[in-house]
This record gives C-alpha cells, sequence and structure tokens, in this order.
C-alpha cells in the first residue's frame, strides 16, 4: 500500500495555492528530541522554495492530561533552519479563516497554536478536522511519531483535501524496514513505561527476535505475572499481566531475566542497593540491572554474527540517574552501530546513542508488528477519492 500512496515532491505544488503541513514537533521547551523536528525540515524547505503560502500545525501532551505548552520556543530554531519568516498564533482560535489567511504569505509560515490545545484532536473530531481543512487547498502529513493514532490533524481532517505523505515518514520507515524480519541471534530490548511496549511490541517481537530483554515497566509486569515479588514498584493493569503471562508462557526459552536488579527507596530514590529479587522490600522499587554472564554471552554473539539489536524504550530510571543497565547496552549498541536501532522518542532524548534512531517509538512498532500504519491507510483512500493516485 505505502508503495501507492503519493508523497510530497517538486512537481506536485502547486503554484499560489495553501498548504497545510501537519507535523510531529513533540519537543520539550529544552528542545530534546529534535529528530522529530528535523524530520520535516527537508519538505517545509521544499515548500517554502517553491514559495507557496504555509499553514503549520503540530502537537504536544494531552488536552485530556493537560499538560499541553505553547511553541513559543519552537520559533527561533525553526527560523534559523528554514531561513524564511514565520508568525505565530498564540490565541487558541483556529475558525477565523480570513484572519489567519491574512497572515500567510508566500514562501513564509503561519504556524498555528498547538494542536492538542483542542479537545476534538484526540478525538478525531470530524468537525476540527473540517475547520482545519478550510485553512487550505492541499494537505501534507508528516509526524512519524504520530503515524499510529487517529487524530483529527493527521485523519479525520483526510475526509476534506487531498494529501500527500511527507518524506519524513517514507525515510523512517525504509530505516526500519532490515528490523521487520531480524536475522539469526538478533535482540530485542523493551524498555519505558508504556503499555504498548507490551501489548503491540512484546506480542509481535517475542515471535520474530530470538532473545528479548526486559526492562522498565514490561520487566515488572512480566515478573509480576509469574509471581516474583518486586516490592513497590509500579507495573501495568490486569489486562497487561495477563498477556505478558501468556507470552511469557509462549516464547520462555527466549527471554532472559537479570539475576541482580538496582533497586532504590521508592519515595526518595536513594539507598540504593545491588540484590537478588527476593531481598527486595515493599518501601523498595527495581530501578535497573546489572548485566549478567549469559546477557553478555548473547550480546558478543550477536556483534560477532553482525545481528541485529533493537532498543524500544530505556531500561533503566535515568531521569534519576539510575545508568545500568542503559550504559551497557549502549556500549554493545555502539560497537554494532550499523545493525542497531533505538525507537524514539523518549529512549532517543534519554540515551546518547548516536547510530540509528527512530523519532517514534508507537508508530515503530506498529511497523516492526506487521500492522499497516492508519496513516498508511486513510492516506491512501484520500489519494484515491481525490484522484491524486
Amino acid at each position: 500500500m505505502l508503495s501507492l500512496i503519493k508523497r510530497l515532491r517538486p512537481k506536485v505544488i502547486k503554484k499560489n495555492k495553501i498548504y497545510l503541513y501537519s507535523a510531529g514537533f513533540n519537543v520539550d521547551k529544552f528542545l530534546k528530541g529534535k529528530i522529530r523536528i528535523e524530520e520535516e525540515i527537508e519538505d517545509l524547505k521544499l515548500l517554502i522554495k517553491k514559495k507557496v503560502k504555509i499553514l503549520l500545525i503540530s502537537h504536544q501532551g494531552s488536552y485530556k492530561k493537560k499538560n499541553t505548552i505553547h511553541f513559543d520556543f519552537l520559533i527561533n530554531y525553526l527560523k534559523k533552519r528554514l531561513k524564511t519568516k514565520i508568525i505565530y498564533i498564540r490565541k487558541k482560535n483556529i475558525s477565523d479563516t480570513k484572519k489567519i489567511l491574512k497572515l500567510s504569505k508566500h514562501g513564509q509560515i503561519v504556524f498555528l497554536p498547538n494542536i492538542r490545545f483542542f479537545k476534538g484532536e484526540e478525538l478525531n473530531s470530524k468537525k476540527l478536522g473540517k475547520t482545519l481543512s478550510n485553512l487550505a487547498d492541499f494537505l501534507i502529513i508528516g509526524g512519524f511519531s504520530k503515524a499510529h493514532r487517529l487524530n483529527s490533524s493527521n485523519n479525520a481532517i483526510l475526509k476534506y483535501k487531498p494529501a500527500y505523505l511527507s518524506n519524513g515518514i517514507l525515510k523512517e520507515i525504509k530505516n526500519l524496514n532490515p528490523w521487520v524480519k531480524p536475522k539469526k541471534n538478533s535482540i530485542c530490548i523493551l524498555g519505558g513505561v508504556k503499555k504498548e511496549k507490551i501489548t503491540i511490541g512484546l506480542n509481535s517481537l517475542a515471535k520474530k527476535y530470538d532473545y528479548i530483554i526486559p526492562g522498565g515497566l514490561v520487566l515488572n509486569t512480566l515478573l509480576k505475572s509469574i509471581k516474583h515479588n518486586i516490592g513497590g514498584s509500579i507495573y501495568h493493569s490486569k489486562k497487561e499481566l495477563i498477556l505478558a503471562k501468556k507470552i511469557y508462557a509462549k516464547h520462555k526459552n527466549k527471554f532472559i531475566f537479570p539475576k541482580q536488579f538496582v533497586v532504590c527507596d521508592k519515595k526518595y530514590f536513594k539507598k540504593k542497593r545491588i540484590i537478588k529479587l527476593e531481598n527486595i522490600k515493599k518501601s523498595e522499587i527495581i530501578s535497573g540491572f546489572i548485566f549478567s554472564k549469559k546477557m553478555h554471552m548473547v550480546f558478543k554473539k550477536c556483534i560477532s554474527k553482525k545481528s541485529q539489536i533493537l532498543l524500544a524504550g530505556t531500561p533503566s530510571l535515568t531521569i534519576k540517574n539510575f545508568k545500568e543497565p542503559s550504559t551497557t547496552i549502549l556500549r554493545y549498541m555502539n560497537k554494532n552501530k550499523k545493525n542497531s536501532l533505538m525507537l524514539g522518542g523518549d529512549t532517543v532524548s534519554d540515551l546518547p546513542f548516536k547510530g540509528l534512531k527512530s523519532s517514534g517509538g508507537g508508530s515503530s512498532l506498529y511497523y516492526l508488528s506487521n500492522q499497516v500504519l492508519p496513516i498508511s491507510k486513510y492516506l491512501y483512500m484520500n489519494q484515491k477519492h481525490f484522484n491524486v493516485i
């Protein structure tokens, strides 16, 4: 399906038209995870070069969680990279089409408010999609980090105007292709806090990879599901516990659990201890672990055979300066750089890996699990409807 979808190219850009670019600038005020910004730069430069009018939308945070922020902090960086005038609309109003279009000039960018300020975005509201589409003649759908989500800015909007796929998303997908069918002796490390690591990642990748090393909440949930003591460590809900237990039972020989765990006080994140799991107290949490002899052995074998290493999610509590096993894993990945992949976005922000990185953790897991990304399915339908294909 992806091969049938038309991407943004110079010859499809029409003069005197307005283009709405849906980006994925999901970064914090310190610009951690700039990979998500850089993913869109070349396409935006192309639109600027063609001197069309450009409206830019992006997301950060969640309306429901009330952690959305304004994008003022991005403007200087974007101006430096794009070398054009950028007008940022801070007021949370996108229904005044005439006012917005009046600000729009050829070869310049009007940056609309964070789309997550609007309740309908994460609900995939058709009303919001139509409001956005009223601003433009054509749509460019970027933002690989949200390619697996049905949001108004990249899904409902496709009902109303013809759209093209960004080159950034296409590049991300091509980079993932070697990891869809990994070589023998390949290793998958699954960490972080999102339940997708179990419901999508673990469920599929345990079938494909010879070795699975769990970390973070994936490790906690797996240990809890098979009745191990995890002290006061948090873990996923009952649904994920049941699924984790089933996956483990089916692929038991592929899982490598640590023998020594790094634990700390769950309230103050101090009093670090390296212990066996049975000795963890209720007042303590698992914050990392020490590599076992078997872990070292499989990583050395993986590297010698030029097999693949996939890291999806931070395996230790790096936010509280707990470095193991993250440091050891990074050392092995750097020795096997051409065959190592780190899935974003928090992992990319947390760990200083200079090899191949993906800008979207959830979208990558979807793709690597052989699931068609929603963005592919609905863009294909859009282009067929509007005679773009």
